[in-house]
């Protein structure tokens, strides 16, 4: 005859001292997770009997659920993905106003190509801005290295 392991021989035992409703007692309690005391109070043995009868009985699995708020938004899909913030542009920072102000004096030169690339930098070309800005910047060095031509 096969020998029995310890988890049968143990059953075996409950079953023999307390009768088969009683095993199947502890059984179901221990699943249903119910209180050592509790069960230990029905058999009229200590917690740690009843702790000791539940490493032996049954695999206890642990179970992992997130809250209702959390299955919620994983539900909604994956969560934003944050952008970096952008980079300022490298060169010289020009406002909407210079780029007006620059127009309108281009204008009033006759500057018909620098008007159409200020456009073109108001409209949302980087390249024309930064070239816009190169021309704005060339002539507050102008300005800044005029003396005034007095000596």
């Amino acid at each position: 005859m096969a020998r029995m392991n310890t988890r049968e021989r143990v059953a075996r035992n409950i079953a023999r001292e307390y009768g088969p409703a009683m095993l199947v007692r502890l059984v179901e309690g221990l699943m249903a997770q119910e209180s050592g005391q509790e069960i230990a109070n029905d058999f009229d043995v200590s917690r740690e009997r009843v702790r000791q009868w539940k490493m032996t009985l049954v695999e206890t699995v642990t179970s992992v659920t997130p809250y209702p708020e959390v299955a919620m938004v994983l539900r909604e899909g994956e969560p934003p993905v944050v952008e970096p913030e952008p980079e300022p542009p490298s060169g010289p920072e020009v406002t909407d106003e210079q780029l007006k102000a620059l127009a309108y004096e281009a204008g009033v030169a006759g500057d018909l190509e620098l008007v159409a690339v200020i456009e073109a930098a108001l409209g949302g070309d980087e390249e024309a801005r930064e070239e816009a800005a190169e021309v704005i910047e060339a002539a507050a060095a102008m300005v800044e290295g005029d003396d005034g031509g007095d000596q």
